[in-house]
């Protein structure tokens, strides 16, 4: 255990640590110490004893922070632990914890423009915040990560025993969110190694192939409205079937977004999942729903107003949730919003038209430079038919 005199000469000359990290306690300053990763980075610590567990918090980076600075926050520390008192308050302060960081990473990758960032910070904040949102980044290690990931599957097994394999897409995505959420932290040198990386796939994710039969999609499309749910909701979960569009979209249906008059429905690049905009034609069953939609009091200045769901959108988990509660009802087993859009897809293709036509209306995104970059024709002819 390194000990060393805590004056600025001595902490700015430290070296990079040779492997992980390497904490320099400071002499006559119990508890308080630097750390130095392997690139160099230096921040000022504190191991404080409360409640008979020994706790760490990081201050900050050096030299950001001052040695004198570091003191006082030890200082104040110390003074609380010995009265008793909580020091939480400081630690969402001065600690670089997990669910911090967590807040910040999204928040950047949103203002940069990625996609999907509110369905990954979601799995974030459900799955990594409850379990490692207060620990210092510098303490997680693969076993973390692992029992991380074990834990949420176990979750999502006891919530859905009745499907095979349920969890093992989620798990997926988790591990992903989770390499790029601490690739991050490397880049941002909180860190100095990814410990997601070497954590192995839990599982193997089942494609999910499931389509309904048509006598299926005659009975949802006539037992649903005899289910109880929100008028919102049944008209939802229909319009992704007449559609073939995703629930996020559909969700996030505004009226400004329809041109009554072509029976067209405009998504548009910031909505679409590949951040291209899509035109969608309207036919009979959709054009209804819209119709049956429309609020009596409806007026053009009023047209921020979601179609299903008034002056805002259905929640991201309203459709799943609501199908689950009521499938039986239904009287379809293992069914899922996201099976309306695959079960439209099949249709397309059962009545004889190429299988591009329904990559077209679902707006899946075209392989080769030039249908990426330079082909920006809106294919309505071909979605029509």
């Amino acid at each position: 255990m390194a000990h060393i005199k805590f004056i600025d000469t001595v902490v700015r000359n430290l070296p990079a640590s040779t492997k992980g990290q390497t904490i320099y306690w400071a002499v006559g300053l119990s508890g308080l110490g630097v750390r130095v990763g392997v690139s160099g980075r230096k921040s000022f610590i504190s191991k404080i004893s409360f409640q008979s567990k020994d706790r760490i918090v990081t201050h900050g980076k050096y030299p950001e922070i001052g040695i004198k600075e570091a003191i006082e926050r030890h200082h104040a520390l110390l003074d609380r632990a010995a009265r008793g008192l909580s020091f939480e308050a400081e630690e969402k302060v001065h600690v670089e914890n997990i669910e911090l960081l967590g807040r910040a990473y999204f928040e950047r990758r949103q203002i940069a423009g990625f996609k999907d960032v509110g369905n990954q910070r979601g799995i974030f904040e459900k799955n990594v915040v409850p379990f490692l949102g207060k620990k210092d980044p510098s303490e997680i290690r693969p076993k973390h990560i692992r029992e991380c990931l074990h834990r949420t599957l176990e979750r999502i097994k006891a919530d859905r025993p009745d499907i095979e394999g349920a969890g093992l897409s989620h798990i997926r995505h988790l591990q992903v969110v989770l390499r790029g959420f601490f690739k991050w932290l490397v880049s941002e040198e909180i860190i100095d190694m990814n410990p997601a990386l070497s954590v192995e796939t839990v599982g193997v994710a089942r494609v999910r192939e499931r389509v309904l039969t048509p006598v299926e999609i005659w009975r949802f499309w006539r037992a649903i409205d005899l289910t109880g749910l929100d008028n919102h909701v049944v008209n939802a979960l229909r319009f992704m079937l007449a559609t073939g569009q995703r629930a996020k979209e559909v969700r996030s249906l505004r009226w400004a977004d329809l041109d009554l008059r072509e029976k067209v429905w405009q998504i548009s690049a910031g909505t679409a999942k590949n951040k291209r905009m899509h035109r969608v034609p309207l036919n009979d069953l959709a054009f209804k729903i819209i119709h049956d939609s429309r609020p009596s009091s409806y007026v053009r200045l009023q047209s921020d107003v979601y179609v299903f769901g008034a002056t805002k959108s259905l929640s991201e988990r309203t459709l799943s949730k609501a199908l689950l509660r009521k499938r039986k009802e239904i009287g379809i087993e293992d069914f899922t919003p996201h099976d309306l859009r695959r079960t439209a897809a099949t249709m397309i293709t059962a009545v004889g038209l190429p299988s591009l036509y329904a990559s077209l209306l679902l707006n899946h995104a075209q392989q080769g430079i030039t249908n990426r970059v330079y082909v920006h024709y809106s294919y309505d002819f071909e979605k029509k038919k």
